[in-house]
């Protein structure tokens, strides 16, 4: 298994404290996609062994030609500043990740947004993963997240990158990654698998829990991050909040106790109590970028 990152633009700082928490559990290869080759963060990246992938390599022609032709139906937002292009780059990210795979002839893919932080070794995870496609996670009736997204090869990623081709071309409302996803899982519903974000819970949508048992843990799509750490503090006045049921998540984990233990190596974990138990919590999306408050150590 390998892990990759992808970022087109200025890369943020926050780029060492995700690589950093993946270091702390994972030793295989970790890949980054980028254009900003000069950034002043790359140097503090030696030290984790990143292996950098040139955004010029890796650029993918047939996305190239959809984007310019459908270009105005993406939405900018002025108030992200460098991350201002964030709907377009969601999907174009997909689109270099096949091209990579390809050229690297890899497989057992583990695709992470970089806002996304690890609790465990995603090693653990491979002998449930690679009996299926792609996989990701629920996040509510129209959406489906990819912060933490596996894929087993070029073939497997595929029918998503025509799907979302064709998601460009043909839809008439506003852009979205996330629903696009979904979209595609209307069409496909057998080709995907799905990370529990909670356990076996029936008055929950069965999408959130449906595999629980095969991992006897759960993932994060954004609402739990979201309440432990704050939202992206452009929607707060740039103040830190948190407390926050995440409006655009399904499941409101605001009534649930969350704790923090450490591992035999002195590393913090994050668990959810549920009937007297900790069920771990695999990933974090700290959709505020303040990842250094989620580090393990």
């Amino acid at each position: 298994m390998i892990i990759v990152y992808s970022f087109i633009g200025k890369l943020p700082k926050y780029i060492i404290d995700t690589v950093h928490q993946s270091r702390l559990f994972f030793d295989g290869d970790i890949y980054l996609i980028l254009d900003e080759l000069n950034s002043k963060y790359l140097k503090k990246l030696e030290k984790y062994n990143v292996i950098l992938i040139d955004y010029k390599e890796v650029s993918n022609n047939s996305f190239n030609k959809m984007y310019r032709k459908n270009k105005n139906k993406f939405t900018e937002y002025k108030s992200l500043g460098n991350r201002k292009m964030l709907f377009m780059r969601s999907i174009e990210r997909f689109f270099l990740l096949y091209n990579f795979m390809i050229q690297k002839k890899i497989e057992d893919c583990l695709f992470l947004e970089l806002d996304n932080l690890i609790y465990d070794n995603p090693k653990n995870w491979l002998k449930k993963l690679n009996n299926f496609n792609v996989a990701m996670m629920y996040d509510n009736v129209d959406r489906l997240s990819t912060g933490i997204m596996y894929v087993k090869n070029d073939i497997s990623l595929k029918p998503l990158l025509n799907h979302y081709l064709d998601y460009i071309k043909n839809d008439k409302g506003f852009l979205s990654e996330m629903k696009a996803n979904y979209y595609f899982y209307k069409k496909n519903k057998d080709y995907l698998h799905f990370l529990p974000i909670h356990w076996n819970d029936e008055d929950k949508p069965k999408l959130a829990y449906d595999n629980y048992n095969l991992y006897n843990s759960i993932f994060d799509s954004a609402a739990i991050g979201i309440f432990l750490f704050g939202n992206d503090m452009i929607h707060t006045n740039n103040k830190l909040v948190k407390g926050k049921h995440n409006k655009w998540s399904k499941i409101n984990y605001t009534k649930y106790k969350f704790i923090w233990k450490h591992d035999e190596f002195g590393r913090k974990r994050p668990y959810i109590r549920h009937n007297d138990t900790n069920i771990l919590i695999n990933n974090l999306h700290i959709h505020s970028k303040q990842l250094h408050l989620a580090l393990s150590k």
